[in-house]
C-alpha cells in the first residue's frame, strides 16, 4: 500500500476503506453501492441525515454522476479547471446512479477531486466514485495523523504511513 493510507480489514468495493484525501484522512466507500455507503454511517455514527461528498479523479468522472443541465456543466468545468484536484466541492443535482442514501435524499451530490497523490492511486486502482467522509467518528475533530484515526477507530483498521497529511483544515463548497 502506499505511505499516508489507513485500510480497514474489508475491500473498499464491498465496505469501508480509509486514506488520505486533501486535507484530512478519509473514510472511503464505494459511492454507487448503498450497503457500502450504509456500513460507512454506521461505522462512523453518522446520522443518516448528513450527506456524503463523492470522490472522483476528473471531471469526465463526475459527470455521470448528475443530472446537470449545460449551463451548469459549463460553470462546473470552468470551476474545476482552475481547482480541481484540490478541497473544492461542487453541488450539483445528481443522477439515478448516485444512490439516496449518499445525498439524504436529497436531489443533489457534492463532488470534489482530492488532491494527495496517495488518495489518487488508491481511487485509481479501485475505479470507482468513493463517498469519503473523514476518519474519524461523527461530531469528532477532523484527523490529520494516524494517532488521530487509531483513537477513535483502534480495532478493525491497518495503518500503512510514512507521515502526516500536512493539510489545512479549510475548505471551499460550491452549489
Amino acid at each position: 500500500m502506499p505511505p499516508h493510507c489507513v485500510v480497514c480489514r474489508t475491500p473498499p468495493r464491498r465496505h469501508a476503506t480509509t486514506t488520505t484525501t486533501t486535507i484530512v484522512y478519509g473514510l472511503a466507500c464505494n459511492a454507487l453501492s448503498p450497503k457500502a455507503a450504509k456500513h460507512l454511517y454506521e461505522t462512523k455514527a453518522r446520522p443518516l441525515s448528513d450527506p456524503l461528498i463523492v470522490h472522483v479523479l476528473s471531471a469526465e468522472d463526475a459527470i455521470p454522476l448528475t443530472n446537470a443541465t449545460s449551463k451548469m456543466l459549463g460553470i462546473f468545468h470552468a470551476l474545476v479547471e482552475s481547482f480541481w484536484p484540490g478541497p473544492l466541492t461542487v453541488i450539483l443535482p445528481s443522477s439515478e446512479m448516485i444512490p439516496p442514501i449518499i445525498t439524504s435524499n436529497s436531489s443533489t451530490v457534492a463532488l470534489r477531486s482530492p488532491q494527495h497523490p496517495t488518495c489518487r492511486k488508491v481511487m485509481s486502482k479501485v475505479a470507482l466514485p468513493l463517498a469519503m467522509p473523514s476518519a474519524n467518528m461523527f461530531g469528532h475533530v477532523s484527523p490529520t495523523k494516524k494517532e488521530h484515526v487509531l483513537k477513535d477507530f483502534p480495532r478493525g483498521v491497518m495503518i500503512v504511513e510514512d507521515g502526516d497529511v500536512g493539510g489545512s483544515l479549510g475548505k471551499r463548497e460550491v452549489d
